[in-house]
């Protein structure tokens, strides 16, 4: 993703949406307190980062890999924990949070290459038990 340069000049351009979309995006818009070309900016922003991830370019991300899982699942917590020690060189952090009294939410904080980040994501999501895996990443510069 190219960051603005001091010398860049803005582009004007159309787009043709569903009026409610239109609606519902002023309405966030006005109530961040931003205009809506810098809403825009911001929204292409995130696209460009997120379809960078999934179609992953090259090099290095950092971000979360949020997990829910029922905990009353035999061995599941076990197998979390080995698979975070064999990715251990991507893993800065890990938050741990009971939603209920079966279930519970990690936020793994990693940094690395997006491919290895995406192989635990996978390697998560394949564990007996694991509700929803959601990754959220940013491309390092």
């Amino acid at each position: 993703m190219k960051s603005k340069k001091k010398d860049e000049t803005f582009v004007r351009f159309s787009a043709t949406v569903p009026p409610s979309l239109l609606e519902d995006f002023d309405k966030l818009v006005k109530s961040l307190k931003l205009d809506r070309s810098k809403g825009i900016q911001i929204a292409m922003r995130n696209f460009i980062t997120e379809e960078s991830w999934r179609s992953l370019e090259p090099g290095n991300y950092a971000g979360v890999v949020l997990i829910t899982y029922n905990h009353e699942t035999p061995g599941i917590e076990e197998k979390l924990t080995d698979l975070q020690h064999l990715f251990l060189s991507l893993i800065a952090a890990n938050v741990h949070v009971h939603l209920t009294t079966e279930d519970c939410m990690e936020a793994i904080i990693v940094k690395g290459e997006g491919k290895k980040i995406k192989h635990l994501s996978e390697s998560i999501s394949s564990v007996r038990g694991i509700k929803q895996v959601k990754v959220s990443v940013m491309k390092m510069p």
